[in-house]
């Protein structure tokens, strides 16, 4: 949706990018929820935060060659060979592995991407943002585009640190329950009464709340 709503200026007069703002309004119908704010970092910073981590350790879901295009123009492309199993992977090697979609579909593809999020959530510990703050900074300072008003920082820094990170469940909304029915095309067609139900039902959650993967719903931290 990005890339095709980018010049969209005539539905978005208003909004500094349009096509942020066609992605946020897509994702409130399909998920049934208001979105406030919208950050959207890019391939580059991405890179530049997990290097600022340190790495990060993830658990790989079956073997991965692939060689892919660089987060940075100018760059090698990016060759990795990462075996099954958990693995402390730096930030050229943790994009390579989230963006390769030759080995297996494009739902297997969005669980890993899913999975390093959550990677990288649970070691953004305080001690850590506090030690590496300046790379970490650094690695934000031209990655990110946001229209979060600079007065809410300091709230949401407050109230992020209290998050247990460690603690998230993810969900995919996969074939063939949440799209029962394909179009004319053969593409699948989202039932958002399902998509809605499942997110109400993850946003109340317990910490002891199993999902249909386990506990720790589909990704091992």
């Amino acid at each position: 949706i990005y890339p095709f709503t980018r010049k969209w200026v005539d539905t978005y007069p208003d909004e500094v990018d349009p096509g942020l703002a066609a992605l946020r309004d897509t994702l409130q119908i399909m998920l049934g929820l208001e979105i406030d704010y919208y950050a959207m970092v890019n391939m580059s910073g991405f890179v530049r935060l997990v290097d600022a981590l340190g790495g990060v350790r993830t658990y790989v879901i079956g073997r991965v060659q692939t060689e892919v295009s660089p987060a940075r123009e100018g760059e090698d492309w990016i060759t990795v060979d990462l075996s099954p199993g958990w693995q402390r992977l730096n930030g050229h090697e943790a994009l390579a592995y989230v963006r390769e979609r030759k080995s297996a579909s494009d739902y297997t593809r969005m669980k890993r991407q899913r999975c390093m999020l959550k990677s990288v959530a649970s070691q953004a510990d305080p001690l850590t943002i506090v030690t590496r703050f300046s790379a970490i900074s650094r690695a934000f300072g031209s990655s990110v585009r946001t229209d979060i008003p600079i007065e809410l920082l300091p709230s949401l820094l407050r109230h992020g640190s209290s998050l247990d990170l460690s603690d998230i469940a993810t969900v995919g909304f996969v074939p063939p329950y949440y799209t029962p029915i394909v179009d004319d095309r053969g593409k699948p067609t989202p039932d958002l009464l399902r998509i809605h139900a499942m997110v109400r039902w993850a946003l109340n959650a317990e910490s002891d709340t199993e999902f249909e993967t386990g506990s720790e719903t589909e990704c091992r931290i």
